[in-house]
């Protein structure tokens, strides 16, 4: 799902908090040499003793933390480069070094909350299970069943890494005394997961008995969409001089910043900044009563497309399919003439498991600043078909955005994948099905 991912940006005061028990990974540390540190970047003091576009009167060096969280895929040293490219474009301000260390989701979530004044969320509650980072742990997480009887029997972890695509891990629960495990017991309900290094997880099937049914009754599968905890850093610049807002304007700036940060605040006025590396989304899924509304963000590139165009939801073959329809219907001049042919093959007012192989419209909600629609579904069909035809379900979709000029001319835009359409796989609707609401008796017919 999209989750919204901040970055703090905090001064002196955060050097009193106690966040260096999470930080016993490895650092990067990057210092300007003496003569670039002399020469450009560097500012000159005025008679009053303040720097040319320094906020502070004093004019004198100081140390600036930022508490980050990225995406899952953003590495180390991908984020240290944004910082050595914001140095060298950035005039009014400078800083002599940096280190970039990791730090595990929970401290970020803890001073987040802290800072911004904002109840602790919990970062995945599905149901019976919650799922959390482990606090000082890189890549463990603590699997909660709620219930002093119910044990973890196994689990299927399905996970994405960069060289060897989509892999399912299986995985026994070992006992306590098992530290080395990939999945043991912790306390009762409560076990500790931990997932391979490079690995992204996307969701997991645990088999779960629980004692209070009485007798040896067999393991009941359930599914959860794993928790989007992205990766946490923190990054302290040293030797700071000048206007800070020069730099944060520089790590805004697309043309100078490759992703660059999607906001933040003004931090000239205050110790506490928040901003963004990835755009500032709501979760893509959310059932309501018999539908589910559906919420996308405008793709990136300074495109401004008028709607959005999704076919859903779609196993890996039929998506292998409409992908290759596609690469057809796009040759030449395609990117033209496939809005027509997508308004000849619309889906109904209803998802349905016999009917949902049309396209439909996610409109453009100015208010959320988003693709948004509430589509009217056959809840009860979907959560038959779940039960009794789980290998015809699929949790994949296709996306199209679509431009329409003053002169209501139509094409669809070529996006950051080369492509004029975008796989995307909607993690939340086979685990959020079996508990979606329905509107009554009879809603479904």
């Amino acid at each position: 799902m999209y989750c919204v991912k901040r970055l703090i940006v905090v001064g002196a005061i955060l050097t009193a908090m106690p966040v260096g028990t999470a930080l016993a990974q490895g650092t990067l540390t990057n210092r300007v040499p003496e003569s670039a540190a002399a020469g450009q970047g560097r500012l000159s003091p005025r008679a009053d003793g303040t720097r040319a576009g320094d906020g502070r009167r004093d004019g004198a060096p100081r140390n600036i933390h930022m508490v980050i969280q990225t995406e899952s895929s953003m590495s180390q040293q991908e984020l240290a480069a944004k910082f050595d490219s914001a140095r060298k474009s950035t005039q009014g301000c400078s800083f002599e070094s940096y280190d970039v260390r990791p730090i595990d989701p929970n401290t970020y979530q803890l001073l987040k909350s802290i800072l911004q004044g904002v109840a602790l969320p919990n970062v995945a509650s599905q149901g019976a299970v919650s799922i959390e980072p482990m606090e000082g742990q890189d890549g463990a997480w603590t699997v909660n069943l709620k219930s002093d009887t119910k044990y973890l029997e196994s689990a299927k972890l399905k996970v994405a890494n960069s060289t060897q695509g989509e892999q399912e891990l299986a995985m026994k629960a070992e006992p306590k005394d098992k530290t080395s495990a990939n999945l043991r017991y912790h306390s009762p309900g409560v076990y500790i997961l931990k997932v391979p290094a490079g690995a992204e997880p996307k969701s997991a099937t645990l088999m779960v008995t629980d004692e209070a049914k009485g007798g040896k009754a067999p393991p009941v599968a359930v599914e959860v969409a794993w928790p989007d905890s992205g990766r946490c850093y923190l990054v302290t610049l040293k030797g700071v001089e000048g206007e800070e807002k020069e730099l944060y304007d520089t790590l805004k700036d697309g043309k100078k910043i490759a992703n660059p940060i999607k906001g933040i605040e003004d931090a000239t006025k205050a110790a506490i900044v928040v901003a963004s590396f990835k755009e500032m989304l709501a979760v893509v899924i959310v059932f309501k009563d018999d539908a589910i509304q559906l919420t996308f963000p405008k793709p990136g590139g300074g495109v401004e497309p008028k709607r959005m165009w999704m076919r859903f939801p779609l196993t890996k073959n039929d998506e292998a399919s409409i992908s290759k329809e596609l690469d057809e219907k796009f040759a030449g001049d395609g990117f033209k003439t496939v809005p027509a042919w997508i308004r000849q093959n619309l889906l109904g007012e209803r998802l349905t498991p016999e009917g949902s192989t049309g396209w439909f419209e996610l409109p453009w909600n100015a208010e959320h600043q988003a693709f948004e629609r509430t589509l009217p579904i056959d809840t009860k069909s979907w959560q038959e078909r779940l039960v009794n035809n789980k290998e015809f379900m699929g949790e994949n979709a296709i996306l199209l955005y679509e431009f329409e000029g003053e002169d209501e001319s139509r094409e669809i835009i070529k996006l950051d994948n080369g492509k004029r359409y975008r796989p995307y796989q909607v993690v939340g609707w086979l685990t959020g099905l079996p508990s979606a609401p329905t509107a009554g008796a009879g809603a479904g017919k």
